[in-house]
């Protein structure tokens, strides 16, 4: 599956609830913690359009550069 749009969307469904995401992929491993990114953006929705497309990016890049890129 989609693991970025599936977090996407857990995070924009449930902004009431705290999340840490790692992702790992073989040494390397990255983490998103929602307490983090709402200390940055403050009390802005994460489905505001500026706030969800950082999100989304931010997840991409990240996961391709833990994992290289690997399609699954």
């Amino acid at each position: 599956g989609d693991i970025d749009a599936t977090i996407m969307s857990l995070l924009c469904s449930h902004q009431d609830i705290n999340f840490l995401y790692e992702y790992a992929y073989g040494d390397k491993s990255f983490t998103l913690d929602t307490r983090e990114m709402r200390e940055i953006i403050g009390d802005v929705p994460f489905e505001t359009p500026e706030v969800y497309q950082f999100l989304k990016d931010y997840l991409k890049t990240n996961r391709e550069e833990t994992d290289g890129g690997v399609e699954y």
